[in-house]
Parts: C-alpha cells; sequence; structure tokens
C-alpha cells in the first residue's frame, strides 16, 4: 500500500486539479505512511495505511472512535475524509502544536500530565463499540505473516501457549482506551495535553494503556510505581497486577509487530526491526517467569466482575466455622483484611473500601 502516489490518492481524495509539482513532506510514523502538503494556501495530512494493517485494525472502529475523542476533546483533529475500507485518510494539518521527544517520558511532571489523561479517557463517557483483544490481533498478524512465508519465532509460539493459560481471569474492566500510547502520539496544543492516531482504541482494562506506556518506555519499577500513583492507583483497584499481567502480552504483541515492520521497511532498518523483535520477546519471557508476576496471577485469580463490582470467590471448607477463617480485625465487623486499605466480606466476596464500617452491599448480612 505504500507503494501508492500521494499525490494520485490526494488528487482523488481532496482535489483532481491538484498540481504536479505539489510538495509531499514525509512525516514521521511506523504503523502508517503520512505526508504533509498544502493545497489552496492550507495544509493537509494524508495517510496511507501501513502493508497488512487492513488485517489487524478495524478502520470502521477508528473512524468512529476518532471522531469521538476529537468532539470531547481528546484528540486535536479529525478526518475530513476517511475511507473504512482502505484506510486511507484526510487531516486538516494542526498548526502550533508541541510534539514530545521519547527522552521527555521519563519527567515526572509529564508522566504525571499523561496519567491524569489517561486516567480522564478511561473515566470518559467515549462510546467506544470495539474491544481490545490483544490475542485476536496477535493470531490475525501472525496468520498475515505466514501468508507472507514468514516463520513466526519458536519464542513467540511459546509466549502465545503460555500466555493462553490465563485467558480464563475475569477480573479486567471494560473502559475507553487508546491502546497505542507512544510518545509519538502525545501533543500538547493551546496548553492542553492531548493523542493522536486513534486506531488501536476500543474498550479494554485501565490497565492495558498504563502497561503499554511502560513497556514502550522500559520503565523501571520506581516509574512504574510512580505512573501508578499519579494515575491515583489504589490497593482496590489491583491496577498493580493488572499491569503485570497485560506486560509480557504487550511486549509479544511488539515483537510480533516488529516482525511485520521487517517484511515492510528498507533494507536498512531490517537489522535494527531483529534486534527489537529479539528484545521484546525476551523481556516478555522475562517478566511471564518472573515471581512478580506469578503473585498477580495468584492475587487476580479469585476475582471476577459482576455489576461492575468486583468480587472474590472463596473455596470455603463447609466443617470450618467462617469466624476462624475470616476472624473479624479492628472495627470492620466480619470483614477480612488483606492488605492495607483492602478488605473483603466473607459472605459476598465484594471488596470494600477502608473508609466504610461493614459490607457496601445492600443484601449482604454484614452491611
Amino acid at each position: 500500500l505504500y507503494a501508492e502516489d500521494p499525490l494520485d490518492v490526494a488528487r482523488e481524495l481532496l482535489c483532481s486539479s491538484l498540481p504536479e509539482d505539489t510538495q509531499f513532506t514525509s512525516l514521521s510514523g511506523l504503523t502508517n505512511k503520512s505526508y504533509l502538503f498544502t493545497a489552496e494556501g492550507k495544509k493537509y495530512v494524508i495517510r496511507l495505511p501501513g502493508e497488512g494493517t487492513e488485517r489487524f485494525i478495524d478502520r470502521s472502529a477508528e473512524r468512529a472512535n476518532s471522531k469521538e475523542a476529537y468532539f470531547q476533546g481528546f484528540s486535536p483533529t479529525h478526518a475530513i475524509f476517511f475511507d473504512p475500507a482502505t484506510g486511507r485518510q484526510l487531516t486538516p494539518f494542526i498548526d502550533g502544536f508541541k510534539g514530545y521527544e521519547f527522552e521527555e517520558f521519563y519527567q515526572d511532571d509529564l508522566v504525571e500530565q499523561i496519567a491524569h489523561l489517561l486516567r480522564k479517557i478511561h473515566t470518559s463517557s467515549l462510546a467506544f463499540k470495539n474491544h481490545i483483544d490483544f490475542f485476536e490481533r496477535m493470531d490475525r498478524l501472525g496468520l498475515y505473516l505466514q501468508e507472507q512465508a514468514i516463520s513466526l519465532p519458536a519464542e513467540y509460539l511459546s509466549l502465545r501457549a503460555a500466555l493462553q493459560e490465563h485467558l480464563h481471569l475475569d477480573c479486567f474492566e471494560a473502559v475507553p482506551s487508546h491502546g497505542d500510547p507512544v510518545p509519538s502520539n502525545f501533543a500538547l496544543l493551546d496548553g492542553k495535553l492531548m493523542l493522536f492516531d486513534w486506531e488501536y482504541s476500543g474498550l479494554t482494562d485501565p490497565a492495558c494503556d498504563l502497561a503499554f506506556l511502560s513497556s514502550v518506555m522500559s520503565y523501571s519499577k520506581e516509574q512504574e510505581e510512580d505512573l501508578l500513583r499519579y494515575y491515583g492507583a489504589t490497593p482496590m483497584s489491583l491496577l498493580r497486577e493488572k499491569l503485570i499481567y497485560f506486560k509480557p502480552i504487550v511486549e509479544s504483541w511488539l515483537g510480533l509487530w516488529g516482525i511485520l515492520q521487517i517484511v515492510c521497511c528498507n533494507e536498512s532498518q531490517k537489522d535494527f526491526f531483529k534486534t527489537f523483535s529479539i528484545v521484546r520477546f525476551k523481556r516478555a519471557e522475562r517478566v511471564l517467569h518472573s515471581e512478580e508476576y506469578g503473585r498477580a496471577i495468584e492475587l487476580l485469580t479469585p476475582f471476577h466482575k459482576k455489576g461492575g463490582r468486583l468480587f472474590r470467590t472463596f473455596p470455603i471448607d463447609p466443617q470450618v466455622p467462617l469466624l476462624a477463617v475470616f476472624p473479624r480485625l479492628s472495627d470492620r465487623v466480619g470483614l477480612t483484611q488483606i492488605e492495607f486499605g483492602l478488605w473483603i466480606c466473607p459472605y459476598c466476596g465484594i471488596l470494600n473500601p477502608m473508609a466504610k464500617r461493614g459490607c457496601v452491599c445492600p443484601s449482604c448480612p454484614l452491611k
């Protein structure tokens, strides 16, 4: 698809009389190819979709989500032409915005702003309809690569099988998420931080965006803790454990995406993307086999979502008195503290905020 002439596409989408000497400036981008040009005194950006992207990107969802994000103030621009069948897009160029360098994403003040923006998106009324499913996305991309006679690495196949074992987890939310919060997608416009490129957006757990950012930036444990703290994570949210769960999934996806770039890029970039993929798969393996990951899975496994609340299932022996299993602690009648600020009701299994006395469930005998 990159072989398309941007002049021909611009003539088709905008103005058939564009002169032959129209200048097109290539813009940075990895998944797609974008060009800046001027027509009748106005600047536009034309996007040509990357090879194979139609296999794992839902362009109809992208069009709807991008529009939603623009009108709710999370995106600085929206398409004036969008073809969901091809992924070709035409947008007005936004003058005056500030982009960010990779290194700036280690600065505390910017990380705090990013965390606040992601939380606003996750708690917004963005009416996304599609769900982000990394496993389906990886399978679709893997099939495309195999159709191109590209053998999938044994490291990836091993990771995919290992990650499959935890698909039973049922403790995740489905909130509006960007899905690709990398440095090049952030911009500051009129003092407001925003996000470009909503092609990977959809509904998923808030920890997914946080894990994606942490993985792309290779944040240390301390930097991850800062990100979670700025986001407002609490022990009740289990965000820390969910972030750990998503990290090897994100790393596996990035490694597979890197293999796609080897197919698409020019010869001078092939070694870079080969190394990129190898590193991502190794990092996924390291997290997957860590004690931290095992503890996260152990904590997440008993929980499930029901009616917007997080519940825990307890394997209780009927021969053992209930209060022998869940002793009364402090003035929290019958509730059990599993860590500071995190309490669980032994009757209904619901998580309770520390500020409440008794269970918050209206039908529970410990309410």
